[in-house]
C-alpha cells in the first residue's frame, strides 16, 4: 500500500510538478538532466570484475563526512570500486574536488521514479549501496532488496524536523525494514529508527564520522595569500559568519555595527550557504555603510585600495580557509530554524564557535562543545556582538578555549573504525 501510495504522488508530481521545478532550476543557471543521467556503459563496464559499493550523500556536509569515511573504506576494501551519487550540484562539485582518485565514479543520485531507480541499477550493478545519514528513497530501497543488494545506513540521524514527519505519516516501517544495517551517531537516533520501525538487531550506535575529520592546517601562506588582497590591518579582528541563511544577514550586519563601534579596524566573512543568495545579499550591502569585496572580483585580480569592512565569500570549498583566518566563528543556520551547521571544522582549527538557538539538526556537536565550554549559544544581534567582542579582547582566554575545542572533538573520534567493523561482520570482505 505504501509504494502504491508513494508512486501514484510520485507520477503526480512528476506530470505537474517535475516541468515547474525545471523551470525553477533553469532560472537559477542549473539544469533537472543530472537526476535523470545515467552513468555511460563504457563507464560502468571499467568496474566489471570487482565488487561495487555504490555510496549516496546529499549535499555538501554529507559528502565531506563520506570523503573521511572513504579514505578508511578504501584502505580495508581496496578491492572494491565504489561509485559515488550526490543530491545537489553543491555537494557534486564538493565530490570532483575531495573524491577524485577515491571514487572510479562520481554523478548524481537518480530521480526515484520506479523506472528511472530499474535502469540506473541495471545498468550500475552495485553489491553494496551505502546510505549517508537519512537517504531513504522508498524505490531505491526497494530495487536494493529485489536485487540482492546489502543496504546500510551509515552515520544514520534523524532530527527532530524529520522524525515528527516520519512519526506523523506512520508509512516508514515497511521501508526500514528494507535496509540491512543501521550504524547510527547516538542513543537517541537508535531509539527513533527503532521507534519508525527499524529491527532492534540491526541497529547500533557507531558515534559520529564528522569527530574523524581528518585534520588539514591552514598554511600561514595560504592565509597570507588570502587576506593580502584585502589589505587589512595587522591584527585587525575577524568575524566569518559562515554558512548564513535568509533572515540570519541582517542580524549579523547589525551585531558587525556594535562590533565595529568598538573595534573599527574589524572584517566580516560573509559566506551565505548558497550562492543563489548572493544577488540579494549583495542588494543589502549596497544599503549598508561598509565598503566590502566579492571574493570572486578578488580571484578576478582586484585589489582593496584601503582597508575593507567585509568580504563577502561568494566561491565554493573556501570557508575553511576564512575559518582559519578567524578571531571567532559564527556558524549559521542558527538564527532561523534551519536547524544549524557543521560546527566541527571551525573547532579542528582551535576557533571559538558561535551559533544561534536553532541547532537541532547538529546537538551532538552542540553539547560536546558546551560541554568543553568552547560553543556559545547567542540569540540576537546583541549577544553575539557582546560574545565577539569578550573573546576578540581577550587573547588568552580565546587561545585557550580554542584548544579545549580541538581537544574535545579529537577525543571522540572512532566513529569510522567501528563503521568499518561493523561492515566486516555483516560479510563485506576487504581486499581481493
Amino acid at each position: 500500500m505504501f509504494f502504491y501510495l508513494y508512486n501514484l504522488l510520485l507520477s503526480i508530481f512528476t506530470v505537474i510538478f517535475l516541468p515547474l521545478w525545471a523551470i525553477s532550476l533553469k532560472l537559477k543557471g542549473r539544469s533537472v538532466a543530472p537526476y535523470f543521467h545515467r552513468f555511460s556503459r563504457e563507464e560502468t563496464e571499467k568496474l566489471r570484475g570487482r565488487p561495487v559499493v555504490w555510496v549516496q550523500a546529499s549535499s555538501v556536509g554529507e559528502t565531506m563526512l563520506a570523503a573521511t569515511f572513504l579514505q578508511e573504506f578504501k584502505r580495508e576494501f581496496s578491492g572494491w570500486a565504489v561509485v559515488f551519487t550526490c543530491t545537489t550540484q553543491t555537494g557534486h562539485k564538493t565530490a570532483r574536488r575531495l573524491l577524485t582518485g577515491v571514487a572510479e565514479l562520481i554523478g548524481f543520485f537518480p530521480y526515484d521514479h520506479p523506472w528511472v531507480v530499474r535502469r540506473f541499477f541495471r545498468r550500475l550493478r552495485p553489491d553494496v549501496l551505502i546510505l549517508i545519514e537519512t537517504e531513504l528513497w522508498p524505490n531505491v530501497l526497494r530495487q536494493a532488496k529485489r536485487d540482492g543488494v546489502k543496504v546500510f545506513i551509515v552515520n544514520g540521524r534523524l532530527g527532530d524536523r524529520s522524525y515528527k514527519r516520519l512519526k506523523k505519516t506512520g508509512f516508514y516501517s515497511s521501508l526500514l525494514g528494507l535496509v540491512d544495517y543501521y550504524c547510527v551517531q547516538s542513543g537517541l537516533d537508535k531509539e527513533r529508527f527503532i521507534s519508525l520501525g527499524a529491527p532492534t538487531e540491526r541497529v547500533t550506535v557507531t558515534g559520529n564520522i564528522k569527530f574523524d575529520q581528518e585534520i588539514t592546517e591552514v598554511s600561514q601562506e595560504k592565509k597570507e595569500e588570502f587576506s593580502r588582497p584585502l589589505n587589512l590591518r595587522r591584527e585587525a579582528p575577524v568575524l566569518t559568519a559562515g554558512s548564513t541563511h535568509h533572515g540570519e544577514d541582517e542580524i549579523i550586519l547589525s551585531a558587525f555595527a556594535e562590533i565595529k563601534k568598538n573595534l573599527p579596524d574589524a572584517l566580516l566573512i560573509l559566506a551565505p550557504r548558497h550562492l543563489e543568495r548572493v544577488e540579494s545579499i549583495e542588494r543589502l550591502l549596497a544599503k549598508s555603510p561598509y565598503q566590502w569585496m566579492k571574493r570572486t572580483r578578488i580571484l578576478q585580480g582586484e585589489v582593496a585600495l584601503a582597508p575593507i569592512d567585509l568580504l563577502l565569500l561568494d566561491t565554493y570549498g573556501e570557508l575553511k580557509l576564512a575559518y582559519a583566518l578567524s578571531t571567532v566563528v559564527f556558524v549559521g543556520g542558527s538564527l532561523v530554524p534551519v536547524g544549524g551547521h557543521n560546527l566541527l571544522e571551525a573547532a579542528l582549527l582551535s576557533k571559538v564557535a558561535l551559533y544561534g538557538e536553532y541547532m537541532y539538526n547538529f546537538r551532538d556537536s552542540q553539547e560536546l562543545l558546551e560541554k568543553a565550554g568552547a560553543g556559545f549559544t547567542v540569540h540576537n544581534a546583541l549577544e553575539l556582538s557582546r560574545e565577539f567582542l569578550r573573546l576578540a579582547n581577550d587573547q588568552k582566554l580565546r587561545e585557550e578555549l580554542g584548544k579545549k575545542a580541538r581537544a574535545a572533538v579529537l577525543a571522540n573520534n572512532g566513529a569510522t573504525k567501528r563503521t568499518i567493523e561493523i561492515l566486516k561482520a555483516q560479510g563485506l570482505t576487504g581486499r581481493i
